[in-house]
C-alpha cells in the first residue's frame, strides 16, 4: 500500500512539472522583421525628454473634449462586441483549466424490475477520474487560453485609445474649421466694403468700371472660399456626431478657439513607445498563445494518464447478483495512448507551427 503512494506521489510530482517558456521578444524580433532595427535613440532632436506618461486628454484642460471621449466609449458598438469576446475569453480560460482537477459524476439508475433501459439492474454510483498531465497537454490549454485572454483585454485597450485619439482629432479639426470659417467670413465682409467703395469712386467720377468688377470678381471668390469652410466645418461636426453615437442630430458645439496648447509631449525611447503600444504587446501575447496551442499538440501525441475511482452501489430483481459488500469501492488507473490516428495528431502539431 505504500508503494502504491509513492508511486502516486511520484507521478503527481511530475504532473506539476513546469511548461517551457515562450520564445522572448528578442528572439522573434529577427523572424518578423528582418530589415527592421529599432534605434536606441532618436536621429532628429525634438520634444522634451523623459518617459511618455498616461492622462494625454487631461493635458488639453476641456470638461466637454472629456465628456464627449467618454461618450464616445460609451456608445461605440465595436468595443460592445470587444468586451463580449473578453467575456468569452475568460469563460475558456476556466473551461481549459478544469480538467487540471478531478472530475466527479454520480450515475443513477432505476425503473422497476428492468430499471428502464431492460438492463436489470439498480443502483447509484460516483466516480471520479483525474488525469495526470504528466506532458503539459492541459497546462499548455490553459495557459493559451490565458494570454488568449490578456490578448482580448489589451484589444479592446487599444480601441478606447483609438477611439479617444479620434474623438480629440475631430475635435479639433471641427474647431479650426470653425476658425477658419470665421476669418473667411471676416475677409469677405472686407470685399464687400472694397466693392462699395470702387462704387462710391465711380459715382463721384474718381474710378472705373473695371475696378469694380475687379473688386466684386474678389467678393465672389471669398463668398465661394466661406462657402467651402462652412462645408468642412459640417463635415468635421457630423464626423464627430458619428463618433459619439448622435449623428444626425447636429447638436455638438465646439468652442470658438482651440484649447491651451499642452507643455512639451516628453518623447521617451523608439523601442519604449513600441512596448506602450496595447496592439504590439497583444500581438507578442498571441504569439505566446501559438507557442503554448503548439506545445498541446505535440503532447497531445503522448499517452494520457488517468487515476479512477468509484463507489457504487447496486441491486436487481431480474436476477440474482453474486455476493460482494454492497457498497462497493474501486480505485485505479488508465492509460489511453494514441497508435495511429491517419497523421491527424502530427497534422496538428505542424498546422499550428505555421
Amino acid at each position: 500500500m505504500l508503494r502504491v503512494a509513492a508511486i502516486a506521489l511520484f507521478v503527481a510530482a511530475l504532473a506539476g512539472c513546469a511548461l517551457p517558456a515562450p520564445p522572448k521578444a528578442d528572439d522573434i524580433r529577427p523572424q518578423a522583421l528582418p530589415n527592421l532595427t529599432v534605434p536606441a535613440q532618436w536621429v532628429e532632436k525634438g520634444g522634451a525628454a523623459g518617459a511618455v506618461a498616461n492622462g494625454w486628454l487631461a493635458g488639453f484642460n476641456d470638461p466637454n473634449l472629456d465628456a464627449l471621449v467618454r461618450e464616445a466609449i460609451a456608445n461605440n458598438p465595436d468595443l460592445r462586441v470587444a468586451a463580449a469576446r473578453v467575456e468569452q475569453a475568460a469563460g475558456y480560460v476556466k473551461l481549459a483549466g478544469a480538467t487540471l482537477y478531478p472530475q466527479v459524476n454520480l450515475l443513477a439508475r432505476g425503473g422497476g424490475s428492468l430499471s428502464g433501459d431492460s438492463s436489470g439492474l439498480e443502483g447509484v454510483g460516483i466516480f471520479a477520474n483525474w488525469e495526470l498531465d504528466l506532458w503539459g497537454r492541459v497546462r499548455a490549454g490553459r495557459e493559451a487560453a490565458q494570454l488568449q485572454y490578456v490578448s482580448a483585454e489589451l484589444d479592446i485597450e487599444y480601441a478606447r485609445q483609438s477611439i479617444a485619439a479620434l474623438v480629440a482629432k475631430s475635435w479639433f479639426l471641427a474647431t479650426e474649421a470653425r476658425l477658419q470659417k470665421a476669418t473667411g467670413e471676416d475677409m469677405m465682409r472686407s470685399a464687400e466694403r472694397i466693392v462699395g467703395l470702387a462704387q462710391d469712386r465711380v459715382r463721384v467720377g474718381k474710378g472705373d468700371e473695371y475696378d469694380v468688377t475687379l473688386a466684386q470678381a474678389s467678393l465672389q471668390t471669398y463668398r465661394d472660399a466661406v462657402q467651402q469652410l462652412d462645408l468642412s466645418y459640417r463635415q468635421a461636426l457630423r464626423a464627430l456626431e458619428a463618433l459619439v453615437g448622435r449623428y444626425p442630430a447636429g447638436a455638438v458645439e465646439v468652442p470658438l478657439r482651440l484649447a491651451a496648447k499642452p507643455g512639451p509631449v516628453p518623447v521617451g525611447m523608439p523601442s519604449e513607445l513600441l512596448e506602450r503600444r496595447p496592439d504590439v504587446v497583444a500581438a507578442e501575447r498571441r504569439i505566446a498563445v501559438a507557442f503554448y496551442r503548439t506545445e498541446e499538440a505535440k503532447a497531445a501525441r503522448l499517452p494520457r494518464i488517468s487515476l479512477t475511482a468509484a463507489v457504487t452501489t447496486i441491486s436487481s430483481e431480474l436476477f440474482v447478483l453474486q455476493d460482494r459488500d454492497n457498497p462497493m469501492w474501486s480505485a485505479g488507473a488508465s492509460l489511453l495512448a494514441p497508435i495511429y490516428l491517419g497523421g491527424a495528431l502530427q497534422s496538428q502539431v505542424e498546422i499550428r507551427t505555421v
